[in-house]
C-alpha cells in the first residue's frame, strides 16, 4: 500500500470509477474498504496496488460510517490496524438532501443507494401499498427505479412499470411505462406490461377517471420520451 493511503483515508479504484470514493477501514497485505456508491455498503477487499489516494479526504457520508458496536481496535497509533466486523444498523441513514454534484457526476453520489433516497421511497412505498417495493440504482447513470420487485428486473428494467428519479442536470421524477416504437420489432412481445396498461385504459372507465383526476390534483403530464 501507498505511503499516503492509511486506514481512514478516502480512496477511488480506477478500474472502477462508478464506485465513487471509499474509506479505507483495514490495512494489511489486503484492504476493507466501503465504497460509496455501492449499494449494500459491505465492505470489498481490495489489493492495495489498485487504490490510488483521493484528492478530497473528507465526505459527509463516509465519515458518518463508525466501526459499528463489537468491533475491535489496535493499539492507538497513527496508522492504526482496525480489525472491522460490521453492524448491520450502522449502514442505515437518513437523506439529508442533494448537493450539487449529484446533478453533475455518479462519483460521489449516494442519493440512489438503498441506505438512503432509495430506501427511504422505497419503504414508504412498501408499507402504504402493502407490496414488495425496492429501489435498484440504475448502473453508471443518476437515476434511481423504484418497483414492485415481483415485477421488475434490473437486468432490463424498461419494459417493466416504475417510478423513477432522475438528477442529471435538474431533478426528474415520473411514473414509466416502456412502449415498442416499433410492435413489429423481434422483442416486442417483451413489453407485456405496457399492452396491459393500455388495454385498461381503453377499458375501465373508472380507471381512466381516477388517472385524469390524480393528473388534475397534482398537476402533471402524459408525455411520450422519445430515445
Amino acid at each position: 500500500m501507498s505511503a499516503e493511503i492509511r486506514v481512514g483515508s478516502l480512496v477511488t479504484n480506477p478500474s472502477k470509477p462508478d464506485w465513487g470514493l471509499g474509506k479505507v477501514k483495514l490495512e494489511a497485505q489486503r484492504v476493507h474498504v466501503v465504497w460509496r456508491n455501492v449499494l449494500n455498503l459491505q465492505p470489498k477487499v481490495m489489493i492495495p496496488s489498485a487504490l490510488v489516494l483521493a484528492e478530497v479526504q473528507n465526505d459527509p457520508f463516509l465519515d458518518s460510517l463508525s466501526e459499528g458496536k463489537g468491533s475491535r481496535k489496535s493499539r492507538s497509533t497513527k496508522n492504526q490496524v482496525i480489525s472491522y466486523q460490521p453492524h448491520r444498523t450502522m449502514f442505515r441513514r437518513d437523506f439529508v438532501g442533494f448537493t450539487q454534484a449529484d446533478f453533475a457526476e455518479l462519483a460521489g453520489s449516494a442519493w440512489r443507494g438503498r441506505h438512503s433516497l432509495g430506501g427511504l421511497l422505497a419503504g414508504t412505498l412498501k408499507s402504504s401499498l402493502k407490496r414488495p417495493y425496492k429501489s435498484w440504482g440504475v448502473k453508471r447513470r443518476l437515476e434511481l427505479h423504484l418497483a414492485n420487485e415481483n415485477h421488475y428486473s434490473s437486468a432490463d428494467p424498461f419494459p417493466y412499470p416504475k417510478l423513477f428519479v432522475y438528477s442529471k442536470e435538474l431533478l426528474s421524477f415520473r411514473f414509466y411505462i416502456e412502449a415498442p416504437l416499433d410492435p413489429t420489432r423481434p422483442d416486442a412481445v417483451k413489453y407485456t406490461y405496457w399492452r396491459a396498461f393500455r388495454k385498461q385504459l381503453q377499458e375501465d372507465n373508472d380507471v381512466l377517471d381516477l388517472l385524469l383526476q390524480t393528473m388534475d390534483k397534482h398537476q402533471l403530464m402524459l408525455v411520450g420520451l422519445l430515445p
